[in-house]
């Protein structure tokens, strides 16, 4: 078989790049006047004539033969990627190239310099600002006060007046020791000017009714419906009987609230992110209040508070993202209904489950091995009955696919509860509908929280090798990047 290198036009050589690690050639052998050794043939016609240098580090070894018998496979054969170098078929040659932009799928990556990032503008690929590399520990960072030890940080102004935390790195690492967690009120972007290599863990899950960064809060008794994009709605009352909480929605619906008796639960949220681009990034949509007994003082309430919205990531990394981590943006579990004894006998139906977060991962080239990314929704709080409080959702975070819902509270003296439904991960974006229980005074369970929304974009548009995710298509997409 034919082997020949094909040269790069310097044309098509990035400007502006410089490695992580800049070795000394006199450290790595093969600098001037390198010698390949006795015994190095460069095959049959080939010549390299007197003073070639093999180049920094490179050294054939004694008996090292680059003629016939460096064999990559039979041709005619599809392209494959060596690194970043092409293999290809011109006939019976096998031809090997260069890819400046790194090789992905078989086709070389053009240069990345004139893409566009998502939500915001190329000048926040700031050089020299700092990088933040680390093997282990417990990070967490602030949206709020958008305020770091590393990089530049600010926040900026996206579509439809959403505010996000951008972050502003030359390289970012996290090895396989390290959790990163993010909360606060706006979604988070890093822009990473060289490489993205991330293999720990990258939390911006909501917890309970506590929401991840960019997420809405899940319904309360002040604020029964969430205010924002994809709330579920609050739990019907009639005298004693209660609806579920409707679960959130993001890129899947939430679930509607199980009917209590005579009163019907709420409605879930739509899935208002299905079939975006995530711009502007927004996290999901929270659960709403189950309902229940309005007690003394004010603030006492056996209805079920509303799951939170997972928070919203974006990871645009200029030359290359690799991934071998795990990114969490899971919704809130709804919260239970509760019975809080002293003869009371109006308990309380489950909050509804929030909607998952929004996680974009976008770099010319991604390389995956086993990277997961959870933005499944939570699951519906259980309602209360005669013998106690039902128990909340599973937060989406730790679902394996979909967060459960929560189990009904016992029942001594009568069954007047109802489950919560699973919320949307896995093949199923959408949240389950609460159980209803049709007992008079009854209570409804609340409904599960939507799936929420991964997308990625890279040079060629396919999904990676190797990532898990949930929920899965339509909820996962795969776009090219922008030009």
């Amino acid at each position: 078989m034919k082997v020949r290198t094909a040269s790069v036009l310097a044309a098509l050589a990035l400007g502006g790049c410089s490695a992580l690690v800049n070795p000394d050639p006199a450290d790595l052998g093969g600098g001037v006047g390198v010698d390949a050794g006795p015994g190095v043939d460069a095959g049959p016609g080939v010549d390299a004539g007197p003073g070639v240098d093999a180049g920094p580090g490179v050294d054939a070894g004694p008996g090292v033969d680059a003629g016939p018998g460096v064999d990559a496979g039979p041709c005619p054969r599809a392209p494959i990627c060596d690194g970043d170098i092409l293999e290809f078929c011109d006939g019976d040659t096998l031809v090997r190239r260069d890819c400046p932009g790194g090789c992905m799928d078989g086709a070389c990556v053009p240069p990345t310099e004139d893409w566009i990032p998502s939500n915001v503008s190329a000048d926040y690929w700031r050089s020299g600002v700092g990088s933040l590399e680390t093997e282990s520990g417990d990070l967490s960072f602030d949206t709020t006060t958008c305020m770091s030890r590393s990089g530049r940080s600010e926040i900026v102004g996206l579509d439809e007046g959403v505010e996000a935390c951008v972050l502003s790195l030359d390289s970012l690492r996290l090895g396989p020791g390290v959790t990163l967690t993010i909360r606060g009120s706006r979604p988070v972007i890093f822009m990473v000017g060289d490489v993205a290599s991330i293999e720990g863990v990258i939390d911006v899950s909501a917890v309970g009714d506590q929401p991840g960064p960019g997420g809405s809060a899940g319904g309360t008794r002040f604020a029964p419906t969430p205010a924002g994009l994809g709330g579920g709605e609050r739990g019907e009352n009639d005298v004693f009987n209660d609806g579920g909480g409707g679960g959130g929605g993001a890129c899947g619906d939430g679930g509607n609230g199980g009917d209590g008796g005579s009163a019907e639960g709420g409605e879930g949220g739509e899935g208002f992110l299905l079939g975006g681009a995530l711009e502007p990034l927004r996290g999901g949509g929270g659960g709403g209040l189950g309902d229940g007994a309005m007690l003394f003082p004010p603030t006492r309430t056996n209805a079920g508070p509303g799951g939170a919205g997972g928070g919203a990531i974006q990871i645009s990394a200029r030359e290359r993202l690799i991934f071998g981590g795990t990114i969490l943006a899971g919704g809130g579990g709804g919260q239970p209904g509760g019975n809080l004894g002293a003869g009371e006998s109006n308990w309380g139906s489950g909050g509804g489950g929030g909607a998952g977060g929004s996680v974009l991962l976008e770099s010319p080239v991604i390389e995956v091995t086993d990277g997961v990314v959870n933005a499944a929704g939570g699951g519906g709080g259980g309602s209360a009955s005669s013998g106690g409080s039902g128990t909340a959702g599973q937060d989406g975070r730790d679902a394996e696919v979909r967060a459960v819902g929560g189990e009904p509270g016992p029942s001594p003296r009568g069954d007047f509860g109802a489950e919560g439904g699973d919320g949307g991960g896995g093949s199923q974006a959408n949240g389950d509908l609460g159980a209803s229980n049709d007992r008079s005074g009854a209570n409804g369970g609340g409904g599960g929280g939507g799936g929420g929304c991964i997308l990625v974009r890279n040079a060629t548009g396919s999904a990676p090798d190797g990532l898990f995710r949930t929920p899965t298509a339509p909820a996962f997409r795969v776009l090219p990047i922008r030009r």
